[in-house]
């Protein structure tokens, strides 16, 4: 995917809590810039986030004699990747869909897929473009109602990448619970899988009965109570 879309889309994992899409990313870019951290970059999207987070943005200087303007984390990695041009950059993006993509993303939403155009900044207003080999990876809950709400420029934008439950990979990682315990967890995962909020991953660490239940009472009914008030809305 990186190899035929990474220079013109936004390459998004798609999957529920607990499906193992931020590892994924996080282990995609890892690969992709053979373990040089300095050739990757993270961001966590949220409601408040905003293009001078994201891009760049006027910061107070230490000394309290004013602000200064400084690159965010799409402009210093992108910089990174036009000035080394035969190694591959990454962006990651956790929760995509969390912030306003058209106010945060600026120049990016364009011109991600026209990486040959010259364009102007928004704030510094220096001309710059966006380096051919820059991958953007982002991860997504597609039950989000931000998600839902996504308008076609977005996604137009978008090479999604379902990451979805894995009732295999929930067998593994029970695997020591007695046989038992494990077949009756497996077997209601597998009965309900299609309709719930979240995936495998959120019994990682269940390593005995005892685990099992407080991930039970402090995470899972949590959630599956959000779940039902959410369908009563």
């Amino acid at each position: 995917a990186t190899q035929k879309f990474g220079a013109s889309k936004i390459i998004v994992l798609s999957g529920l809590p607990g499906t193992g899409k931020t590892r994924l990313a996080r282990l995609a870019g890892e690969r992709i810039v053979d373990g040089d951290d300095s050739r990757l970059k993270e961001i966590q999207f949220h409601e408040s986030v905003s293009y001078e987070d994201f891009v760049e943005g006027f910061v107070p200087r230490k000394d309290g004699s004013g602000f200064e303007l400084r690159p965010k984390v799409l402009r210093t990695i992108n910089e990174r990747a036009l000035a080394n041009p035969r190694q591959l950059h990454v962006l990651i993006i956790e929760e995509f869909t969390r912030a306003n993509a058209h106010a945060v993303l600026g120049e990016l939403l364009t011109y991600i897929e026209h990486r040959d155009r010259s364009f102007q900044w928004s704030i510094s207003q220096d001309q710059s473009s966006m380096a051919a080999n820059l991958v953007v990876i982002a991860t997504m809950n597609p039950r989000d109602k931000s998600a839902l709400q996504l308008d076609a420029a977005v996604k137009r934008r978008m090479h999604v990448i379902s990451v979805d439950p894995s009732i295999d990979a929930l067998g593994t990682m029970l695997g020591e619970l007695a046989p038992a315990d494990r077949t009756s967890i497996v077997e209601w995962f597998s009965e309900h899988v299609t309709v719930l909020p979240f995936g495998h991953g959120l019994f990682a660490g269940a390593a005995d009965t005892d685990a099992v239940a407080q991930t039970w009472r402090g995470t899972i009914v949590p959630l599956l109570s959000d779940a039902v008030d959410a369908t009563k809305a």
